[in-house]
């Protein structure tokens, strides 16, 4: 049994004479410390007969013969460093295949948040078909008097809707069609429109209190509608008021060119959807 050497964690046996061959150094037994230079260790029978203790600052002085690097399989060196600790070439492997180990999975982790998610691919709109541009009508009527306006944009359409509060379902009236031009209501003026088409839309409620004739819809004849935007609207290009007389509401709208169209009653309001096209996609 030959005298074991602590480096570190590891337990070494000192090396026989000659190394592992036993062969004779350079200036005597390999085996014998005072027979080599000061501050040089003996090494394993890999090409590397020692390795000279460095002086602060400064890097080791490999001597004796050939090098082989070190962290060559089954080649364990020894190393002093500059604070005089000792440390093995096979520490010196495993601690730099764990350093790189941990700088590529960092580094594949910041590649994969940097990385945008894929975007869903795009898909046209499936418009509703069977739309038509002739006029609607219905002749049901109510008291309750409109008292907003206001638009709205779609894939497949641009939209108008006309509120009603407290008015049912059936009893909503309204015509809707293309026309030359809109007139208003008693007078017969005419309320100029903006667009490639115009569309008339009358609804058989009031804009006023039925009782005390007061406004509840506050717009001009001939001005557009107040509160509606129609920036960025496809189909939509004019919105006005043309008056309310008699217990009717009447509304010209432009729109881009004759579009098909659909008339949609509900409780308390009145839908329009103009298409943006005639086919089936928007």
């Amino acid at each position: 049994m030959h005298p074991e050497v602590t480096l570190g964690a590891r337990r070494w046996p000192e090396q026989p004479p000659g190394g592992d061959s036993g062969t004779p150094g350079p200036s005597g037994p390999a085996g014998d410390p005072a027979r080599h230079p000061r501050g040089t260790r003996p090494g394993r029978a890999c090409g590397t007969p020692g390795i000279r203790a460095p002086a602060r600052g400064r890097r080791p002085e490999i001597t004796g013969g050939p090098v082989q690097p070190f962290g060559r399989p089954g080649c364990l060196t020894r190393q002093q460093t500059h604070n005089g600790t000792t440390r093995s070439s096979g520490d010196i492997v495993i601690r730099t295949r764990t350093t790189w180990a941990a700088l590529v999975l960092a580094g594949a982790a910041l590649g994969a948040a940097a990385l945008p998610a894929h975007a869903a691919p795009a898909t046209t709109a499936v418009c509703p078909t069977g739309w038509g541009s002739l006029p609607e009508t219905d002749s049901s009527a109510t008291a309750e008097p409109v008292t907003q306006v206001r638009t709205g944009r779609h894939a497949c359409y641009d939209r108008l809707v006309i509120d009603v509060p407290g008015a049912a379902r059936d009893d909503l009236g309204y015509s809707v069609q293309y026309v030359d031009r809109v007139q208003q209501d008693g007078s017969g003026r005419p309320v100029p429109v903006d667009g490639g088409a115009v569309l008339e839309v009358r609804v058989a409620a009031p804009a006023y209190d039925p009782g005390t004739g007061t406004p509840t819809y506050p717009a001009q004849v001939g001005h557009p509608l107040p509160g509606v935007d129609l920036t960025g609207h496809r189909t939509f290009q004019d919105a006005r008021f043309a008056g309310s007389f008699e217990g009717e509401t009447k509304f010209g709208l432009g729109v881009r060119a004759r579009l098909p169209f659909r008339v949609t009653p509900l409780d308390g309001r009145v839908v329009v959807d103009v298409a943006h096209t005639w086919t089936a996609s928007g």
